[in-house]
């Protein structure tokens, strides 16, 4: 697909299938972002409560607790890279994506992949009204699908609970504190 020259044919469906990847993969990027906050802040305030909690009650000796704050913090930054930096960095390919779909919601015969293809290279005009064809039913097929259904709202709602949760046993640690 790639490193070919755009077929000024296909022009008219103004990289149909192209649009339509490329909104799937920012919204796929979006979901695993707002995912990626909310259990990252799970982790954040999880790995605080357990050190500050563990540091109270037990009274940790201040070489125990500085090894313990450098374990939670390499914790924190490593989740920081893994659920938001990593992905904002590797953007993933269009056709990788595409593939992703494909799979996802059962689209026969590569045909979005292809679809994706046919658009980016130069066609011979005996080529032309299959590859057209390719593209329409692609695009039609693409549409179709429920993308919806890639924000994954059940695990954001499992995570979201959790992290509430934890808010609400920091509020409660606050008052016992007397903070």
């Amino acid at each position: 697909c790639e490193g070919k020259t755009m077929n000024k044919a296909n022009t008219h469906t103004d990289n149909n299938v192209h649009e339509l990847v490329g909104k799937v993969r920012r919204l796929m990027l979006t979901s695993s972002l707002v995912r990626g906050v909310v259990i990252w802040l799970v982790v954040l305030l999880g790995t605080l409560l357990v050190l500050f909690t563990l540091d109270n009650f037990l009274h940790l000796p201040e070489g125990l607790r500085l090894a313990l704050s450098i374990g939670g913090l390499a914790l924190i930054l490593f989740e920081l890279w893994q659920l938001l930096l990593s992905p904002l960095i590797r953007r993933q390919r269009l056709e990788t994506v595409t593939l992703f779909l494909e799979s996802r919601f059962s689209i026969p015969e590569n045909m979005l992949i292809n679809a994706l293809c046919f658009e980016s290279v130069r066609l011979s005009p005996k080529e032309e009204p299959f590859a057209q064809k390719t593209i329409e039913t692609g695009s039609s097929m693409m549409s179709e699908a429920n993308v919806n259904e890639l924000w994954q709202f059940k695990k954001l709602m499992r995570w979201s609970t959790v992290l509430l949760i934890l808010l609400i046993i920091w509020f409660l640690y606050g008052i016992s504190h007397g903070h």
